[in-house]
């Protein structure tokens, strides 16, 4: 089982199309961060809004920087974009979870083409609140439980 949130919702879906027998994958507000890279990439003033995006990571990811993070998107933008693991993750349970932060768009795509390759419709729950959950954070564990309990009777 993966689970991931934000950019950090990212890396469970591009692990989970690489990695058999997975219980299932749980993102919640995920971002398309290959395909928003591979876009940004077109110009300038774009790539910058997008590097600014990145958080710096002092004590987290040594020798990250919010630059060589949307570079490594950008570079793999046609294997990692959702709809390049859609593919691969339709055979796998899927929970997508999202907010009122404006990302939804990116992971209705990739539950769509979960479906258009044969997989089953993941499993959406919408809650009206921030990026962070921060009012929902019981409502989001409790939607989380109760997935992975209804999956794993």
């Amino acid at each position: 089982m993966l689970i991931g949130h934000s950019s950090g919702g990212f890396i469970p879906a591009v692990a989970a199309a690489k990695t058999r027998g997975l219980a299932g994958l749980v993102l919640i507000s995920a971002v398309d961060d290959a395909s928003r890279a591979g876009e940004a990439a077109k110009s300038s003033a774009s790539w910058q809004l997008l590097v600014k995006d990145y958080p710096e990571f002092p004590d987290g990811l040594v020798g990250c920087t919010p630059s060589s993070l949307a570079t490594e998107a950008r570079h793999h933008a046609s294997s990692w974009s959702f709809a390049a693991l859609a593919p691969s993750l339709h055979t796998l349970p899927v929970l997508i979870i999202t907010s009122d932060d404006t990302l939804a768009p990116d992971t209705d795509a990739l539950a769509d083409e979960i479906v258009r390759h044969g997989g089953a419709a993941p499993r959406r729950i919408h809650m009206a609140t921030d990026h962070a959950y921060s009012d929902h954070r019981i409502a989001l564990q409790q939607a989380v439980i109760d997935w992975l309990q209804a999956q794993f009777k």
